[in-house]
């Protein structure tokens, strides 16, 4: 059976609110309803957002890992959303790469419920599997069993940039997926996440991370 654990979601963060006070419980529901425009549906504009890394862009620059860092969300949001993204979690981490969390500044404990992008690099080794066996096509089987599925086709896509990236659709089980584009070079893995991101909003957002 394939495996989904490429796929990311929020449930497995759903029993750690209990523990926020509730303040931040509201503000975790506030930042819920703030992202999360259905596929499809698209109720709000479609907008670019710059990203603000300075809470980790010094330990990022030390870090001497080459960087791809997005320089903007592309998505459906509302209209009066002024403020910039901002990498509220992560940074350089103990397997050689970096892992970043990109979310509202005001999310509570940057929870993975209003985080909004997921940027990451990691090395490769000699038993990293290729791209296409670390994301196979989802199985018939498995597709019977989850709430939505995106529409958009996997594979390869070669950016504006001339990169060529593997563009992997979310899926919906217990919650909202991750749409992911994957490339390696430099030695890493470079993996740009959206939650329930449109193929084409993904693909301008790795277009961002080659300027």
């Amino acid at each position: 059976m394939v495996s989904l654990m490429p796929q990311r979601t929020w449930f497995p963060f759903a029993s750690r609110l209990y523990r926020l006070p509730l303040l931040g419980l509201l503000a975790a529901a506030l930042c819920t309803t703030l992202w999360v425009s259905p596929v499809g549906a698209a109720p709000f504009p479609l907008r670019q957002v710059p990203i603000d890394y300075s809470r980790m862009k010094d330990a990022l620059r030390a870090s001497g890992i080459p960087l791809h860092l997005p320089t903007r969300v592309v998505y459906a949001l509302p209209p009066d959303l002024k403020r910039s993204f901002y990498g509220t979690k992560g940074g350089p981490n103990q397997d050689g790469g970096y892992e970043i969390y990109v979310g509202h500044p005001d999310c509570p404990q940057a929870a993975l419920n209003c985080t909004i992008a997921i940027v990451s690099a990691t090395p490769l080794a000699s038993d990293t599997p290729s791209i296409e066996q670390a994301f196979p096509p989802l199985d018939p089987s498995i597709r019977a069993h989850l709430s939505r599925v995106s529409p958009d086709p996997q594979g390869w896509v070669t950016l504006a940039t001339g990169q060529s990236v593997y563009f992997v659709p979310w899926v919906m089980g217990a919650s909202m997926g991750f749409a992911q584009v994957v490339w390696d070079e430099h030695g890493y893995r470079y993996t740009i996440e959206l939650k329930g991101g449109d193929r084409q909003w993904l693909l301008q957002m790795a277009n961002s991370a080659f300027q």
